[in-house]
């Protein structure tokens, strides 16, 4: 058994919301939103975390809670609560929608991403947690550059 080999869960990838549309199908994400709207019928909550500032309009992302929904708190749901999402990036038919062709490239429709695990974001600063994630981006990228 080589080191590289695990036995483990695959780790997340921590990125930003925005990100989130240019990660292959599959791909393990953690990441922050804020609650704009949940549906209960088809257990899906919609986040938002309008972060690059010049991105227009503000990124989102369709988040299907069925699989979690008995853990997690009514709370979490409500409207502008931030939360944190562990979960897995889906294809446009996979989230549940079907999609004309000339629609699978606008940026404007949200991603889907199955949740595995989500919990309240608590007091943040949000601010702060942005500078964080971009420092933690930038150093991850630096190391990938001089591993190649």
């Amino acid at each position: 058994m080589t080191q590289s080999a695990s036995n483990g869960p695959t780790p997340s990838r921590f990125v930003f919301l925005s990100e989130i549309p240019s990660l292959p199908a599959a791909t393990k994400v953690r990441f922050l939103g804020c609650v704009v709207d949940y549906d209960s019928l088809s257990g899906r909550l919609l986040l938002e975390h309008a972060f690059p500032k010049a991105a227009q309009p503000g990124p989102h992302a369709l988040i299907d809670v069925n699989l979690i929904l008995e853990s997690t708190p009514s709370s979490v749901l409500e409207r502008g609560r931030w939360v944190n999402v562990i979960g897995y990036v889906q294809n446009a038919h996979q989230g549940g929608r079907k999609r004309k062709a000339t629609q699978l490239h606008n940026k404007d429709l949200p991603v889907f991403v199955q949740a595995i695990l989500m919990w309240d974001a608590g007091p943040l600063r949000i601010a702060d947690y942005e500078a964080t994630l971009e420092e933690q981006i930038q150093m991850h990228r630096q190391i990938e550059r001089r591993n190649k």
